[in-house]
């Protein structure tokens, strides 16, 4: 059974009716047969990510909602202008010219497709995810999600398909703020990912269960395309993530360890970076 924060069940694959909210009712306006459905499947990539601590979030940002629909449409924007070539973002970016991307916002959970072939669909929605990650803990909007890819049917803000059944049972499962890639899509990689600049190589996820499990992650640090001599941005760089992590409220245990795990995996991104460059390296900025 798939939950929403707010307790409701996500309606299973070819279910038309059920959920009171957004999220759990994301079949409401799908009403074909299952068979009818899955002949006009598509194929691609979906994020479900949830800003944590959303319930009393007015009080310490009453402008949460305001901030949240911004980020949306600012990435929604990016997105579009990069399938669309008006904007070049990776020397890959001719991969990304058969892909369509979409992202909306479903009450305190923001939903990204990107319909496409496996690699490009994973590398583009994880530029989304980490962009989206690295600017919100600034504002006191932490995410937390997951990616899966698989079929699925898109109409409006209206969702059903295997690649969204499976998303919606992990993207809250993670214990920390940042987003990994489910089973479907890591299975479907015919390597490690590593030549994707924002998907890192398996990480031990810290999950709610208080279990760990490796997964594909969405570098939303960004070390990938940190050269040497930037290390010690990135360094700086952590300082400020502490400081906006500590505004999020009092470290209570369950918060502390979101708070702990979201930096461990920064360190573990960062000691990537090599300690001594070589004369030849060619300084980047850190995105």
């Amino acid at each position: 059974m798939h939950s929403h924060p707010t307790g409701e069940r996500l309606p299973r694959e070819g279910e038309v009716e059920g959920g009171g909210d957004e999220v759990g009712g994301v079949l409401k306006n799908l009403s074909m047969e299952p068979k009818s459905l899955q002949s006009e499947m598509t194929v691609g990539a979906i994020a479900l990510l949830d800003v944590l601590g959303w319930k009393g979030i007015w009080q310490r940002n009453p402008n949460a909602i305001d901030e949240l629909l911004a980020e949306v449409e600012n990435m929604a924007g990016k997105a579009k202008a990069i399938s669309t070539r008006e904007t070049k973002v990776s020397l890959l970016e001719d991969r990304y010219k058969s892909i369509r991307p979409d992202v909306f916002s479903l009450s305190d959970t923001i939903a990204i497709t990107v319909e496409g072939d496996v690699e490009p669909a994973l590398e583009f929605i994880g530029q989304i995810c980490g962009q989206l990650v690295n600017s919100t803990i600034f504002k006191g909007l932490p995410l937390r999600g997951a990616i899966s890819y698989g079929p699925y049917l898109k109409r409006q803000n209206a969702m059903v398909g295997k690649a969204v059944d499976e998303v919606a049972s992990w993207y809250e499962q993670a214990d920390w703020i940042g987003v990994f890639v489910t089973p479907s899509a890591m299975l479907r990689f015919p390597s490690s990912p590593e030549y994707l600049p924002v998907i890192c190589p398996k990480y031990a996820v810290p999950l709610k269960s208080a279990q760990r499990r490796e997964f594909y992650c969405v570098d939303w640090t960004f070390w990938s395309i940190a050269s040497p001599n930037t290390r010690e941005k990135m360094e700086e760089r952590r300082g400020k993530i502490v400081e906006a992590l500590l505004e999020l409220g009092p470290l209570i245990p369950e918060v502390a360890n979101k708070v702990l795990n979201t930096l461990d995996f920064f360190d573990a991104m960062m000691e990537r970076i090599p300690r001594n460059p070589p004369d030849s390296a060619d300084p980047k900025a850190v995105a």
